[in-house]
């Protein structure tokens, strides 16, 4: 069968497998838009996504998302945790959110904004985002005196609830970024409002990491840290 119109052309193959009648849309692909982020748009989100909660401190905002794996990959394990979201503008979302993803309730953070459609009225923020693998607890190194005029370091918990994202430091990620410290075994996404600082604790799963170091820049509102094994006692 052949359709003409005005401009286009199409042909399509028709195989009958019963007596029920069918009915086909027609669309030149002059009028189809490749570009698959033509179709985030607010609109489509609210009316699509999925329902999340975003955790900014003690306010919980309602919002909704569009989640998609990423395109571009580095390594298998980036693949699980990096994602890419498409976010209402008017969520409000900044890097360092956390939000709950309520049907699967799993937590991400949102690392930063890659891109923002803007001029009309179904913007869209498009964003990447980390899924929150582990919850560790955070300690401190603080000096206390000893009462006979010194003083003695001890771990003090500051909280035990921290949703983290980490990721295990393997041979080709140390051959791509030679700037990684010699000890560091692991990665980790934190809040940075949570204040992490070099030489912290976090306990994951039971096992016991020191911060060698944390970039504060390559994604704001995130503490993104270099681990290593606790060896203090």
């Amino acid at each position: 069968m052949t359709l003409c119109g005005k401009n286009f052309k199409a042909e399509i193959q028709v195989a009958e497998r019963s007596r029920v009648p069918f009915f086909a849309d027609i669309q030149p692909q002059s009028f189809i838009e490749p570009n698959e982020l033509k179709f985030r748009t607010s609109q489509n989100i609210e009316r699509l996504g999925t329902s999340i909660q975003i955790i900014r401190g003690t306010s919980v905002i309602n919002a909704k998302v569009l989640i998609a794996p990423l395109t571009r990959i580095s390594t298998p394990r980036t693949l699980q945790l990096i994602r890419t979201a498409s976010f209402p503008t008017d969520c409000g979302i900044l890097g360092g959110d956390l939000f709950l993803n309520i049907p699967n309730n799993k937590y991400y953070l949102f690392l930063i904004e890659t891109r923002i459609e803007t001029g009309n009225d179904n913007a869209a923020i498009e964003g990447m985002i980390s899924w929150c693998n582990h919850v560790a607890v955070h300690s401190r190194l603080i000096n206390r005196p000893t009462g006979v005029g010194g003083v003695k370091g001890e771990f003090s918990m500051l909280r035990d609830d921290i949703r983290v994202s980490i990721e295990f430091i393997s041979s080709t990620l140390r051959e791509k970024e030679p700037g990684i410290f010699r000890d560091s075994s692991h990665r980790c996404y934190v809040p940075a409002n949570i204040g992490v600082q070099p030489l912290d604790r976090l306990n994951i799963v039971g096992e016991d990491f020191r911060v060698d170091d944390i970039d504060p820049v390559t994604y704001p509102g995130i503490s993104y840290c270099m681990l290593s094994r606790e060896t203090r006692r």
